[in-house]
């Protein structure tokens, strides 16, 4: 069965070219961040796990001796916490070897731009904004002939963003913060701050790209430019489905991603998928959505397609 149709990968008729558009702008305009050698890697403690079915998770549980932190709706995919002094590696491994676990790894950090030291994300001038080499490299002015992105939604996981900033007036749709845990999804900190203004930055260039579409600004990276991988999964899924209800076309046709890490996670290639609406790799063990809780996942892609997940490279 294939339960995500890989036909299904775009909602409007020039979702994906203008989705092209705008991936090209940020990722050649918005650098990012390679982790230092020096920083952590992980979120200590923390386990993501994805199962082939939730309910497999407490005779696991019982077994590893692990807590359960949090959970990605009713879909067998968890956020678990191991003992003190207990290794997230070991059990990990070993969790890999259980029938029906098809994920298991530690919880990734992920940064923005130059995380390790300051930069001017936040200042500039509305000139120089309008002078910048890209749009030309890319034909933007041609492209926008076509279309300015009107009746698309893009989301800018980030830094969160500064709403009151003119250039964004009227182009912000509620969003979400998954630092914090709230419904403000505001820029914090101040330029001391490692990434201040970065995502207000990533979201101007979403709106230099396509002048007609809104911004769904979502705060997934603290005032450092820090994140981990749990809170992009769960904001990914936010952002195609806000309202929690699939029957309601309310989701981002775009998810702008100008962030890195320096280790690869097959929760995020899943949920990716989830996000995207596309069909997952039969050969991939890992990939496996036909437990009957993706069934909104479902739902929602059947009537609205998927969203296009655009990722930076590393190009620091």
């Amino acid at each position: 069965m294939t339960p995500f149709p890989a036909a299904r990968r775009g909602r409007l008729p020039l979702s994906m070219g203008l989705a092209a558009l705008v991936a090209t702008l940020a990722l050649t305009l918005s650098p990012v961040a390679r982790a230092k050698s020096d920083a952590p890697t992980t979120v200590p403690g923390d386990l993501l796990v994805k199962l082939s079915s939730g309910d497999l998770l407490p005779a696991l549980q019982l077994k590893f001796r692990l807590s359960l932190v949090d959970r990605l709706g009713a879909r067998p995919i968890f956020r678990l916490r191991v003992g003190a002094g207990v290794s997230v590696s070991q059990v990990a491994g070993a969790l890999a070897l259980e029938p029906g676990v098809l994920v298991a790894e530690a919880n990734a950090l992920h940064a923005g731009p130059e995380a390790a030291k300051n930069n001017v994300w936040a200042i500039g001038t509305a000139q120089a904004y309008q002078q910048q080499w890209a749009p030309a490299a890319i034909r933007l002015a041609p492209a926008q002939a076509i279309t300015g992105g009107a009746g698309v939604r893009v989301a800018v996981l980030d830094t969160g963003v500064d709403a009151s900033h003119p250039l964004l007036a009227g182009r912000l749709l509620p969003g979400r913060d998954f630092v914090d845990g709230d419904l403000d999804p505001s820029e914090t900190g101040s330029r001391a701050d490692a990434a201040f203004g970065h995502g207000t930055h990533v979201a101007g260039l979403v709106a230099l790209a396509a002048p007609a579409a809104r911004i769904m600004p979502v705060r997934v990276l603290d005032a450092s430019g820090t994140g981990d991988a749990w809170s992009l999964a769960a904001a990914m899924l936010w952002a195609v489905d806000p309202d929690g209800n699939p029957a309601t076309d309310d989701g981002a046709h775009v998810i702008n991603l100008s962030l890195a890490g320096s280790l690869r996670t097959r929760l995020l290639d899943n949920v990716a998928l989830l996000a995207g609406c596309l069909a997952p790799d039969p050969t991939v063990a890992s990939d496996d959505l036909s437990e009957p809780r993706y069934e909104d996942d479902r739902r929602r892609c059947s009537g609205f397609g998927g969203a296009l997940v655009a990722a930076a490279a590393g190009n620091a």
